[in-house]
Formats: C-alpha cells, sequence, structure tokens
C-alpha cells in the first residue's frame, strides 16, 4: 500500500494518475464506488473532460505497492521532505505505543542500521556542557578534572578540553 504522506503526490501529472486510476481499476477489480466517486466521474477522466484530484489519487494508492506505482509511473515517486515537526511527532508516539516503536525501530535498522552502528556510541561535550555540570555539580579546579577522568575512563576523550578548570 503506497502512503500519500510519504510520497510527492503533487509532481505527478494528470496523464500518469489517469494511467493509475485505470490500473486500480481494470487490474486489480476496484470499483468506483470503493474510490468514493461515481462511474460517471471514472468516464470524464478517463475522456479527459475531468482531472485527477490528488485526494482520488490518494485513494488510488492505496490499492498499489510501492513497486507497483514505480512500474506505473516508470521510476519510484520522489518523497515528501519531513520537517523537524514530524520527526518530534513519530518519536513522542514511538514512547507512548510500543507497538510503533518496535516499527519505527525495524525501518530505522532496516534503512539506517549500517549508518547508526557505524557512528557507535558518541557523546559530545560543549564548553556549555561542562560549565553546566560544574554549576550543578558545585565543583571546582582538579575535582573537575579527577571526576571527568572518572566519568570517561583512563583513556580520556581527546574532544573534551576542560583546559582553565
Amino acid at each position: 500500500m503506497v502512503d500519500c504522506e510519504l510520497v510527492n503526490i503533487e509532481k505527478i501529472g494528470n496523464e500518469e494518475r489517469v494511467k493509475i486510476i485505470n490500473y486500480v481499476m481494470e487490474k486489480k477489480g476496484v470499483r468506483a464506488r470503493d474510490l468514493g466517486v461515481t462511474l460517471n466521474l471514472i468516464s470524464m477522466i478517463r475522456s479527459g473532460k475531468r482531472r485527477v484530484t490528488e485526494d482520488l489519487l490518494c485513494r488510488a494508492l492505496k490499492f498499489l505497492s510501492n513497486e507497483e506505482l514505480a512500474k506505473l509511473l516508470g521510476q519510484v515517486p520522489e518523497p515528501e521532505p519531513a520537517s523537524i515537526n514530524d520527526v518530534i511527532k513519530v518519536i513522542a508516539r514511538a514512547r507512548a505505543d510500543p507497538g510503533f516503536r518496535e516499527i519505527l525501530l525495524s525501518y530505522l535498522d532496516r534503512y539506517l542500521g549500517d549508518y547508526v552502528r557505524s557512528a557507535g556510541t558518541k557523546w559530545v561535550a560543549t564548553e556549555q556542557d561542562v560549565e553546566e555540570f560544574i554549576r550543578t555539580k558545585h565543583l571546582k579546579g582538579g575535582l573537575v578534572r579527577r571526576l571527568f577522568v572518572m566519568r570517561l575512563g583512563t583513556s580520556g576523550a581527546p574532544w573534551l578540553s576542560l583546559t582553565g578548570y
């Protein structure tokens, strides 16, 4: 099933939209009623008197797999760009819904697993982080350095400079 939210359907031209409607109705056996329209509207679309609306296209896409859509269009359609708000919504839902969290993690592993594993576990501490740590722990001087060495291990961290503390 093609998810309209993930595909930039605005970039799909009317000829391609008609091709999708025809395919869904002829090859998949979907009726006009299943698409929420009348046969009269489908006839007008096929004859070129009416355009395929985004709403109708979206309903038709639900009957297709991504592979079928790619074959019909000759390419995979451009994905809809996601915003930071979308990322926040996904994370919030994953925290609240264990089933959604499992799906999210499986997709992350499938599509970004190599990247995530290659990044490893890296923590970058900014000067502001160090200042905040010192302020909250009410520590001064050499004690801060010893505490950081204890927390970071004996290897230390070349990216973290405690100069001046």
